[in-house]
């Protein structure tokens, strides 16, 4: 699996800490779920290309996973 994740501040630790403890939790953005040799491949083309910045969520989604299923999306007050 190939995701970015962002830096964590107290706030989206806040956030996490209202659903519950969950040890090994990571906040962040899967780019891609494939073989190991693509995934590599992958992280050589994103890594080369990757600046930081700086963005706000406005909406989230959740998937199941496998195979791939759609369960809901939430567009977040602002």
């Amino acid at each position: 699996m190939l995701f970015l994740a962002p830096d964590v501040d107290r706030a989206l630790l806040d956030l996490k800490e209202r659903f519950g403890p969950e040890p090994g939790w990571t906040a962040h953005t899967t780019m891609l779920i494939d073989r190991r040799e693509n995934t590599l491949r992958a992280l050589d083309i994103l890594g080369g290309r990757f600046r930081r910045f700086t963005g706000r969520v406005d909406r989230v989604a959740l998937y199941e996973f496998f195979p791939a299923k759609w369960l809901a999306e939430k567009t977040l007050a602002g």
